[in-house]
């Protein structure tokens, strides 16, 4: 039974943790934002996350909801890179 539990917290965990990074969801970033300053990247980020929370609030289906939450996620994750002090 404990050997179940540890099995399945570590399983949670590494889960939570899988975070992709915005460049292998977002191509605009990847290919052209990535290359600019810091500014840049940060202003990019925070935009993508204010959008990302309106479509949230517009989508119907969970499955679009769910990608839009994993693409606020990666661009926080980015914008803590950045070293950002403002994160939405």
């Amino acid at each position: 039974m404990i050997k179940q539990l540890r099995f399945l917290l570590a399983s949670h965990l590494a889960s939570k943790s899988k975070c992709p990074s915005l460049s292998e969801l977002d191509a605009i970033y990847k290919k052209a934002i990535s290359q600019l300053s810091v500014d840049a990247k940060e202003e990019y980020c925070q935009r993508l996350i204010r959008r990302a929370k309106y479509e949230i609030g517009e989508a119907k289906c969970n499955n679009e909801i769910q990608k839009l939450k994993q693409l606020m996620r990666s661009a926080k994750k980015e914008l803590r890179k950045c070293g950002s002090k403002h994160i939405l």
